[in-house]
C-alpha cells in the first residue's frame, strides 16, 4: 500500500433526515432542514473539491430478501482533514425517476480524531441506502467543520434478475430507506382467506459455514436472516414457525410458534449471543450426538406441529458419516412436505452430503444449494409450486 494505510472513522450516526413529503413512510425518521449552501449544492448539482475526495459508487445488489442496496464509498487523505475541526458530516439525497417530487434525504457523521500536520494515510467513508427496483439520482456532498466541501452525483439502477411473479419483492419498485430499515415482513390478509394459506415450519441451523471454524461472519448471518425474512414475506404463507439451533452444542438458541412475525432483532441478538469453539470433552467423545438431536428435533417439529411445509435454512453441517440407519428410522414418516435449503457461497468447497441431507433425503425431501439470491428465487418457485399441487389450501378460489 505504499506506506499509506486506510482509516475507517467511527460512524456517529446514519439515519434518513425525511423531507416533509416523505416523513409519514420512513419510521423513526424526521424532517431536518438543509444548509442554504448544502440545498444550492444539491439542486444545481455544482461538483465541488474544496474539500479534495474521491467517490466510488458501489455497486447496486439484490441480497436474499429481495431488497437491493446501494452507496458509496470515499476516500480523504488524512492531510486534507488536519484543519477539518472534529467531526465531517455527509449528506446526501436519493430521487426515484418515478417519484421525482419526493427525494430522500440522508445524513452522516464521523468523528475527526486529532492529526499531524503531516500525516500520511486515507479515511475510507461509507454509506448504504436500500431501494426497489427502478432508476434512481444520487446527490453527495460531504462537508467539515471549515465550510470546505466536496460533492459528487451519479445514477443507479435496480433491476430484478428473476422473472416477475418468481418471488415477492421486499421493496415497492421506486422505494427508498435506510440500510438498516427491516422491512415489514407481514401480509395482512384482505379477504378473510389467512385460514387457507401454508403453515410452514423452519428449522434454522446457527453455524460456521466453514467446518471447524470458531465465528459466524456477519454477511453469514444477514445471509441466513434475509433468505428467513423473504420466506416470511412470502403472501402464499399465513403463519410461520421458527427453531433456531446450533448443533455442535445441541441447543436451541430460539424458538417462535405459528407466528405472523418473526422477531428478527430477538433472532439475531440470540445469534450474536452464541459462544462456538468451545466444547467439553463427553461432547467431542459421542460422534453421533448431533445426528441424535438434528433427528430428535426433526421428528418433533414435523409431527408436533403438524405444518404444510417442514424447510431447513442454514449452511452444512457435520459430514453424514454419523447418521446411521438405526438413528433414520427414528425420524418416523414425514407428514409434509420437507425441503433444505442450504447456504454455500462456495458450493465447492463442501460438496458432500450433511446431516441434514441425510435427513432430508430419508424423507424424501428436496435439497436445493442456494448461493446467489437468483438460486433461492429459483429453489422458492419450485418449493411453491410443489406445495401449490399438493395442497389444496393453494387452489384458486372459484
Amino acid at each position: 500500500m505504499n506506506g499509506f494505510g486506510i482509516l475507517s472513522f467511527v460512524l456517529l450516526a446514519s439515519a434518513p433526515l425525511c423531507a416533509q413529503a416523505v416523513m409519514a413512510g420512513l419510521k423513526g425518521g424526521r424532517a431536518a432542514p438543509l444548509f442554504p449552501t448544502d440545498a444550492a449544492v444539491l439542486e444545481m448539482r455544482e461538483v465541488k473539491n474544496s474539500l479534495p475526495c474521491g467517490v466510488t459508487p458501489t455497486r447496486t445488489e439484490l441480497g436474499f430478501d429481495f431488497v437491493f442496496q446501494a452507496g458509496y464509498a470515499a476516500r480523504v487523505r488524512l492531510r486534507d482533514l488536519v484543519d477539518a475541526g472534529n467531526s465531517l458530516t455527509a449528506i446526501f439525497r436519493v430521487t426515484s425517476d418515478s417519484s421525482p417530487e419526493r427525494p430522500v434525504y440522508f445524513e452522516q457523521k464521523w468523528s475527526v480524531p486529532p492529526l499531524a500536520a503531516h500525516a500520511a494515510g486515507v479515511a475510507e467513508l461509507v454509506g448504504a441506502f436500500n431501494v426497489g427496483e427502478g432508476d434512481y439520482q444520487v446527490d453527495w456532498l460531504l462537508r467539515d467543520r471549515q465550510e470546505r466541501v466536496c460533492s459528487a452525483f451519479w445514477r443507479t439502477s435496480a433491476r430484478m434478475p428473476i422473472k416477475a411473479g418468481a418471488v415477492t419483492a421486499g421493496l415497492p419498485a421506486g422505494s427508498i430507506t435506510s440500510a438498516g430499515t427491516e422491512p415489514d415482513a407481514a401480509h395482512e390478509s384482505s379477504n378473510g382467506a389467512a385460514d387457507r394459506r401454508l403453515a410452514v415450519s423452519v428449522l434454522l441451523n446457527i453455524g460456521p459455514g466453514t467446518p471447524g471454524a470458531t465465528t459466524i461472519s456477519p454477511a453469514q448471518t444477514d445471509a441466513l436472516l434475509a433468505i428467513l425474512r423473504s420466506i416470511t414475506r412470502e403472501p402464499r404463507v399465513g403463519s410461520i414457525s421458527v427453531t433456531a439451533f446450533n448443533l455442535e452444542h445441541r441447543q436451541v438458541i430460539f424458538q417462535e410458534e405459528a407466528m405472523r412475525r418473526v422477531n428478527f432483532a430477538g433472532l439475531k441478538k440470540a445469534i450474536g449471543s452464541l459462544s462456538l469453539g468451545t466444547v467439553s470433552v463427553g461432547e467431542l467423545a459421542d460422534n453421533s450426538a448431533e445426528a441424535r438431536f438434528l433427528v430428535r428435533l426433526a421428528a418433533e417439529q414435523a409431527a408436533r406441529k403438524r405444518p404444510d411445509a417442514l424447510i431447513f435454512v442454514g449452511p452444512k453441517s457435520a459430514d453424514e458419516a454419523a447418521m446411521t440407519r438405526d438413528i433414520l428410522t427414528q425420524l418416523g414418516d414425514a407428514r409434509c412436505p420437507v425441503f433444505y435449503l442450504h447456504y454455500a457461497p462456495d458450493p465447492s468447497l463442501n460438496p458432500w452430503r450433511d446431516l441434514i441431507g441425510s435427513a432430508v433425503k430419508y424423507w424424501r425431501g428436496r435439497e436445493f444449494s442456494i448461493s446467489r439470491p437468483v438460486d433461492f428465487a429459483s429453489a422458492w418457485s419450485k418449493i411453491m409450486s410443489q406445495l401449490g399441487r399438493s395442497n389444496a389450501l393453494l387452489a384458486p378460489e372459484r
